[in-house]
C-alpha cells in the first residue's frame, strides 16, 4: 500500500510509517526489520506522524480530525483519541522537550496539546484562511510557525497563545512544508509552486530568491543537523 506518513527517530535508529492500508509500522533502520508488533489497524487513515524526541512516544494525525499518543515503547495508544478539530489532521509535530504536541488541521485551526494530559492548551489557534498544513517547533520551544494553503506563515508565541505578527509575506503556492534551522533564526518553506523560500525569523522577510529547480509540487523540506 501506499506510505502516507513517515518520519525517523532523531538518533536515525527507528523509522515509523503510515499507510493507506490504515496500520502503522515501526522500523529498525539499520536491519530493516519491523520492530515488533503491528501498531494498530485503524478504520481511517493516518494522515501524518511524529516522534517525541526522546523517542518513547509517537503523535498520530488522522484524516477524521483525531490526534492519537502513542506509547512506542508497549505498542498501544495512550488513553483516547484527542478529538477537538473537525477535519483531517495535516501536519503533528513535538515541542524539543516533549511536552507539547502541535496539530494543525485542514480545518484552519492550529492545537496544542499537553502530552501528559491528553488536554487542549487554551484555545484553537485561529489566523489562516485555509488549511493548516505543516507545523514546526523553534529549538528553544518558545515559538512555532504553521504554514498553510492560504500561501502564508504565521509565528506564535507558546506561552502568550497569540501570533507573533501578521503572517509571513506570501508565497506563490500552497504551503506544503515548513522547517526552523538548528539555530532557530531561520525557517524554511516549500511549495505548490515549486520552490522554496528561505525567510528570516527576526524581520519575516524573505532571505535572497526563491530556491528553484524542482517541476513540480514540494511535499517537504528539512534542514541539515548544520543548519548550512
Amino acid at each position: 500500500q501506499t506510505p502516507l506518513a513517515m518520519q525517523i527517530l532523531k538518533d536515525g535508529k527507528m523509522l515509523v510509517a503510515g499507510s493507506s492500508d490504515q496500520t502503522m509500522l515501526l522500523w529498525d533502520v539499520q536491519t530493516g526489520q519491523s520492530v515488533g508488533q503491528l501498531l494498530g489497524r485503524y478504520s481511517v487513515f493516518v494522515s501524518t506522524v511524529a516522534f517525541r524526541p526522546d523517542g518513547k512516544m509517537l503523535g498520530l494525525g488522522r484524516w477524521d480530525g483525531t490526534v492519537i499518543l502513542w506509547d512506542v515503547e508497549t505498542g498501544q495508544p495512550i488513553g483516547q483519541p484527542l478529538k477537538e478539530q473537525t477535519d483531517m489532521i495535516q501536519s503533528v509535530a513535538f515541542s524539543p522537550d516533549g511536552k507539547i504536541l502541535a496539530s494543525g488541521s485542514a480545518d484552519r485551526t492550529t492545537i496544542l496539546w499537553d502530552t501528559e494530559t491528553g488536554r487542549p492548551i487554551g484555545q484553537p489557534l485561529r489566523g489562516h484562511t485555509n488549511d493548516v498544513t505543516s507545523v514546526a517547533f523553534s529549538p528553544d520551544g518558545k515559538m512555532f510557525v504553521s504554514g498553510s494553503a492560504d500561501n502564508t506563515l504565521i509565528l506564535w508565541d507558546i506561552e502568550a497563545g497569540q501570533s507573533l505578527a501578521q503572517p509571513l509575506g506570501k508565497s506563490h503556492g500552497v504551503i506544503s512544508s515548513v522547517a526552523f534551522d538548528p539555530e532557530g533564526k531561520m525557517l524554511a518553506s516549500s511549495s505548490s509552486d515549486k520552490t522554496i523560500i528561505l525567510w528570516s525569523v527576526e524581520t519575516g522577510q524573505p532571505i535572497g530568491q526563491p530556491l528553484s529547480g524542482h517541476t513540480s509540487f514540494i511535499q517537504s523540506v528539512a534542514f541539515s543537523p548544520d543548519g548550512k
